[in-house]
């Protein structure tokens, strides 16, 4: 984890929850895989899994988000799924600079051996988009993320993402999730790499 962490903050890169073209959202579908790692400050265990994420714009502005992924942590054999659904606005600052807002309902369900636990809860976040050219973006994202019983405390994403050819392309992404409660601390950390379909 530590040299992903280092690869994804060397790129400065994109949080692809929002994928836009100056001016605005665009429509895609993100399929994904993923490398996860959760830190309870008196342990740090690894594992991998799947995700699936897209967005919609469904006005000049406004657009609708969507991810699913689950994780399985190799030494407990837990799963951790997490469900988002959210709603967004941007606005572009100039042809290359587009930023954004975004709030979401967010459910995480915890199944290991001989227990299960599910929150609901949300997430607010804002980030911004920089393209450097037609292919290559660049983006960032900080958020409030509050999953109940679970914890509740800071997100952020850095990503980038490259399109080949219409209506592919490719990104990486990595989201770190900084949950508090009355135990201690948990800190969620998602590198994501994955093929994008652009519509």
């Amino acid at each position: 984890m530590k040299l992903m962490q280092v690869m994804s903050a060397g790129l400065l890169a994109v949080a692809p929850a929002v994928t836009m073209a100056a001016g605005g959202v665009g429509n895609q579908v993100d399929l994904y895989y993923l490398s996860a790692g959760v830190d309870d400050g008196s342990s740090d265990e690894n594992g991998d899994g799947f995700g699936v994420k897209g967005n919609f714009a469904f006005a000049d502005n406004l657009f609708f988000s969507g991810e699913y992924q689950r994780a399985n942590y190799d030494d407990s054999d837990v799963d951790l799924d997490q469900l988002r659904l959210g709603v967004g606005y941007n606005t572009a600052l100039s042809a290359q600079a587009v930023v954004y807002g975004l709030v979401e309902f967010a459910r995480a369900k915890i199944d290991g051996p001989g227990f299960s636990e599910s929150e609901n809860g949300f997430g607010l976040h804002g980030g911004v988009q920089f393209s450097l050219n037609e292919q290559f973006a660049l983006n960032a994202r900080l958020g409030y993320v509050d999953l109940g019983d679970l914890g509740d405390g800071v997100e952020f994403l850095v990503g980038a993402s490259y399109e080949l050819s219409k209506p592919f392309g490719v990104f990486l992404d990595y989201r770190v999730t900084k949950l508090e409660d009355d135990t201690g601390d948990v800190d969620l950390d998602d590198f994501r790499v994955g093929v994008r379909f652009t519509f």
